[in-house]
């Protein structure tokens, strides 16, 4: 017989499997593999995002994404029915998609994050370094530090806000909290109540069990139970306390909706002394999401779930439990539940509103660590550093945690420095024992203090200091601080190359430290003069190699901009013109000023001439033009686009351009106008347009120019004026043309003899074989003649 068939299915279970990441600039993405995709629901609160997986379990081989600078952790909490995944962020999300793939049984949610710049962003910001700033209602972007001119003050000023690690201390009912239900005297015997009054909690458990209320039942048990869990919560026997409370949850009756609630706010406590870690404790917490406490006990509920939203820098939470309850204004924890609004006021950074309200309960603070450190720091960031000095004192009488004492040690010694009892800080500060994070700060405040002195040993010793504390600093702006020092001090020791290499890793390694605009500042102070440096050590390729390297931060410097036009020159003079056109093509595209844009044209065309890259001549000299049309450069631009034009063959062209009325008019391009007219045989033309360029001291003269017109000079039969140029050439490089030249003129004029007499010369001494060729044929027909 077959087996029958049940008309009824199992129930689908969903198993989660693998929870990936992965970052891009603006987004982040959790990857949620599943053996098959289930009901799901995404909320975000805050930096809290969660989600809830409908009939979901985890596998037992999960795998979790790592905590990095965007994720805090990753939590799991299992219900009845669902699965609960946490995320917590280091801060809030823009806003939060998801998208399923069915097939593949996975599950997108993309965490995007509000962009961090302006919101205006020029395209030259995006490109370039240094800070956008606002001119004229037009973004630029400039390279400054206000430590310019002074960098020394840098060691004195610059100070990165310090944090002392201290626990919250979360908020309990005073012994017994059964008693906000009404009279305990039935379960709570005199002599417990005072060995608990004592601290004496098992002692207290086991004179509770002496009385003989195991033995009882109902609600009397019920309650003897609940006590019997708070006694052994108080004493730190979580077992105990946990069985307890169970087996007292066990026998409630249903309709207790009071002690009920006095069970669940036992669970809370229990759960807040088991965990030290308070993003589990608000997992935890948050798994019991829907409680309704009674009156007596929701003051308190709701108070320990603002203390855990401020444990893990939840304070969008943290502030709306605090505005609610505080709104209602109940009895008996006003003033706890204003200490706590003072933590969220030093947390935002209103360190006024926070001192003020601390002041007012400060009273109340020796038992709250954190909250007396955050009174500290507010008057040490308000800059009252006697008022620091006192709360710092009074916060290291209680604390025990090295870590904890140590950083209040820091900045008390800090405080003492700042008020001028800088003996007495720096005596402080060497008292620190190594070991802690308040220890690295202090050896970094002493290498500081070091620096200051105008002494090469000690600035030395601080710098090494400097380069040892940046492997050390756990904390990304710590390490870049330091790592930024210890450049400062090697160009303040005249090491300006390795003060270079050092900023530039900076920069490279940690793309995000606030620590950038500086940097950038101290390079763009450092790098101008290293490279004339190099450049007169005649150490090219070093100097090409930092050019190349930082050309972006040359350019948005914008201080020395025709530094950066000298250095394309001294490439084009190396032969290294695709070097200096790179360059001259950077500074065209991001030049701040037009008048520093028009500074690039002629050196980038002389570039491009010599790379004989005629096209580009032609075209960038056209854009200067268009751009330009009146610019005072163009004269110029336009000789050498005639110039590449004739490169090219376009010879016809180019005479052309130069016979328009509306040319620009120099010498150049009249002398190359005469040139080109020569080459056509136009000799009026020639004539025209060079005897009033060429002066009386030929020697200021191109030999080219005087060439061209004493050929004219010839032409038009002006024997003595063409004489007279011919006779100035035989001195340089036309010299074989001119004295055949003049004898030509010799024998013309009838001065036979001497006119031989230059041709044999020139036939025996000629570099040209065109004009030696010359003179010999003009002998041979002479001696035919006779």
């Amino acid at each position: 017989m077959a087996g029958s068939v049940s008309s009824f299915a199992a129930p689908q279970r969903f198993v989660l499997q693998k929870i990936d990441k992965q970052d891009e600039v603006n987004v982040t993405r959790l990857t949620l593999k599943f053996n098959k995709v289930p009901e799901i629901k995404v909320n975000t609160s805050g930096q809290k995002l969660e989600i809830e997986l409908k009939s979901t379990l985890p596998g037992s081989e999960m795998v979790y994404p790592t905590e990095d600078e965007r994720l805090v952790r990753t939590l799991i909490g299992q219900a009845k029915d669902k699965l609960m995944v946490s995320f917590l962020m280091r801060r809030p999300p823009y806003f939060v998609n998801t998208s399923k793939e069915l097939r593949t049984g996975l599950v997108m949610i993309d965490v995007h994050w509000r962009d961090a710049q302006n919101a205006m962003r020029p395209a030259i910001a995006r490109k370039l370094p240094g800070q956008v700033s606002q001119l004229g209602g037009v973004g630029r972007r400039g390279i400054n530090s206000e430590y310019r001119g002074d960098w020394l003050r840098f060691f004195d000023d610059y100070e990165l806000p310090v944090t002392i690690p201290a626990q919250i201390h979360y908020t309990t009912p005073p012994f017994p909290a059964l008693a906000l239900l009404g009279p305990v005297d039935d379960v709570l015997p005199v002599e417990v109540e005072e060995l608990a009054a004592a601290d004496e909690w098992d002692a207290a458990i086991a004179a509770l069990r002496n009385i003989g209320f195991e033995s009882t039942t109902g609600l009397e048990r019920v309650r003897f139970l609940l006590l019997m869990s708070e006694l052994a919560l108080r004493g730190g026997n979580y077992k105990l306390a946990e069985k307890r409370v169970a087996a007292a949850q066990a026998a409630l009756p249903e309709d207790d909706a009071v002690l009920t609630e006095y069970a669940r706010l036992l669970h809370m406590y229990i759960a807040a002394r088991q965990f030290a870690d308070p993003y589990q404790l608000m997992a935890a917490l948050e798994l019991d999401a829907q409680r309704q406490e009674e009156a007596q006990f929701s003051v308190y509920s709701e108070l320990l779930h603002a203390e855990v939203a401020l444990a893990t820098n939840d304070m969008r939470s943290a502030q709306i439990v605090l505005d609610a309850q505080m709104k209602q204004g109940k009895a008996g924890l006003e003033s706890r539940y204003q200490q706590r609004q003072a933590d969220v006021w030093f947390d935002q950074g209103d360190y006024a509103a926070a001192v003020e309200r601390y002041q007012s309960l400060a009273n109340q603070l020796a038992d709250f660590p954190s909250s007396l450190a955050n009174f500290a720091m507010s008057l040490y960031r308000q800059k009252d550093y006697d008022g620091a000095i006192v709360q710092l004192k009074r916060f290291l009488e209680g604390v025990d945690d090295p870590e904890s004492r140590d950083m209040a040690r820091y900045l008390l010694a800090m405080s003492m420095i700042h008020r001028g009892d800088k003996d007495a800080g720096y005596d402080l500060l060497h008292q620190i024992i190594p070991g802690t994070q308040g220890a690295l700060l202090a050896k970094a405040k002493i290498a500081d203090l070091s620096m200051v002195v105008d002494d090469f040993h000690s600035r030395r010793r601080a710098r090494n200091d400097y380069a040892e504390l940046a492997g050390l600093m756990v904390d990304r702006d710590r390490r870049a601080e330091m790592q930024f020092k210890q450049a400062l001090g090697s160009y303040l020791l005249g090491q300006r190359l390795e003060a270079v290499d050092e900023l530039r890793y900076l920069l490279r390694s940690d793309r995000m430290t606030n620590l950038a605009g500086h940097a950038q500042a101290l390079l763009a102070d450092i790098l101008p003069d290293l490279i004339r440096g190099m450049i007169e050590d005649k150490k090219y390729f070093s100097a090409l190699v930092l050019v190349e390297q930082n050309r972006d931060l040359l350019v948005a410097s914008q201080r020395d901009f025709d530094f950066l036009i000298g250095l394309g020159e001294v490439f084009s003079q190396l032969e290294l013109s695709d070097r200096a056109v790179r360059l001259y093509l950077y500074l065209l595209d991001h030049a701040a000023e037009e008048q520093q844009t028009r500074q690039v044209y002629i050196p980038l065309l002389e570039a491009l001439m010599q790379q004989q890259a005629y096209d580009r001549v032609i075209d960038y000299a056209n854009r200067y033009a268009q751009k330009y049309p009146q610019g005072s450069q163009w004269p110029k631009i336009f000789q050498l686009k005639l110039e590449a034009m004739l490169a090219l063959g376009q010879e016809d062209a180019v005479f052309s351009a130069l016979k328009q009325k509306d040319r620009p008019k120099t010498e150049a391009l009249d002398k190359l106008l005469a040139h080109l007219a020569w080459k056509r045989g136009d000799i009026d033309l020639v004539m025209n347009t060079l005897v009033g360029l060429i002066g009386n001291d030929l020697s200021q003269e191109d030999p080219a120019d005087l060439l061209v017109l004493a050929e004219a000079y010839r032409d038009k039969k002006n024997n003595a004026q063409a004489l007279k140029l011919f006779r100035y050439l035989q001195q340089g490089d036309y010299r074989d043309q001119a004295v055949y030249r003049e004898a030509q003129i010799l024998l013309r004029q009838g001065q036979r003899q001497d006119g031989l007499k230059l041709l044999r010369q020139l036939v025996e001494e000629a570099q040209s074989s065109e004009w030696r060729s010359l003179a010999e044929e003009t002998l041979a027909i002479e001696r035919f003649d006779r």
